[in-house]
Parts: structure tokens; sequence; C-alpha cells
């Protein structure tokens, strides 16, 4: 598949209303000195390696996603068990520690 050079994606960002910030998540360097006259130190500015790296990772962990859903393999182990005393759904999760 080939994309237009108009068509690539160069940004991914947050706009934070409480404070009108527009800095938080995944932008072009090029575009965010020029454009959004952001720093270097912004920790939201990516380079076309890196972005090629995050698609390839993305791509792999949602390939294994589907195929561990497709084979009706669910997870229901929780990365942070704190979480769960809060829930809305720990009525209904079949995590063995809510049983």
């Amino acid at each position: 598949m080939t994309f237009k050079e108009e068509n690539i994606l160069k940004a991914a960002l947050y706009y934070q209303y409480k404070i009108f910030d527009l800095k938080k998540g995944l932008i072009n360097e090029d575009i965010a000195l020029e454009d959004f006259e952001m720093n270097k130190r912004n920790k939201s500015l990516i380079n076309q390696q890196k972005k090629n790296e995050l698609q390839e990772n993305f791509i792999v962990l949602i390939g294994s996603v589907l195929k561990r859903l497709s084979e009706n393999e669910f997870s229901t182990s929780p990365l942070d068990l704190d979480i769960c005393k809060k829930c809305d759904w720990r009525k209904l999760c079949r995590a063995t520690h809510l049983m």
C-alpha cells in the first residue's frame, strides 16, 4: 500500500482543554519545532525511525491480540490489581481474584 505524502500521519496529540495545551502525544520533530514552536526537550517529539519502530511493534501487538481473540483466549489477569477495587466492570469480570 502506498500513501501520498499529504496522507502520511504527522502527529497524534491530545488537547488538554483545562490548560489549553496541545503538547502531549506524538508529533514529527520537524513539524513540532517549526509549526508548533515546541522545543527539543519535549517528550512528544518523534523522528521517522522511531515512528517506524512504533508502527512495527503496534502491528505485531495487534496481530497477537487478534490471534488470541480468534482462539477464544481472553486474559483475566489485570496488570494492576489496585484498579480492580474501583473498576466499573468488577462485578462482571472473570478475573479469578474477584471470584
